[in-house]
């Protein structure tokens, strides 16, 4: 932990992905996605499986995915599966850690209200990088 007084990392990177974190659990949850995706395929055919194997792995996109994370002096980058956000950090009214997150909170109302920068082993620091650059927009 850094002191309070000393100036912010220039950058932070890191890249998470939370199905590879427990992969049996990933492995769980496929097989059920296939059992589900088989299961309709038995009942209403291949049109209807192929449209439930899609909408499952798409709604699954933010667990199977890997997002690479940036925090800089200008802001925060999150590069995912489905595009790039970039958030400025005047964007931000506070930060919270949550066990492997830090949640970014939006000063404006929007949805979704946060921002979660997904940090396993390092969200200490992330929090830390964040809370520094929080104080200094204040």
């Amino acid at each position: 932990m850094r002191p309070a007084d000393a100036a912010p990392e220039a950058a932070l990177s890191w890249r998470a992905r939370r199905c590879a974190e427990r992969p049996w659990l990933c492995l769980g949850v496929l097989l059920l996605e296939l059992a589900l995706s088989f299961g309709v395929y038995m009942t209403y055919g291949p049109w209807h499986s192929a449209l439930v194997l899609v909408f499952l792995t798409a709604a699954l996109t933010s667990w199977y995915g890997a997002f690479d994370y940036r925090l800089d002096p200008e802001g925060v980058t999150v590069r995912g599966p489905l595009g790039t956000a970039r958030h400025a950090w005047e964007e931000f009214a506070a930060c919270d850690r949550a066990a492997d997150d830090v949640r970014l909170r939006f000063r404006r109302a929007r949805r979704p209200p946060e921002l979660v920068l997904h940090a396993p082993e390092r969200a200490e620091q992330v929090h830390d990088y964040v809370a520094a650059h929080l104080q200094q927009d204040d």
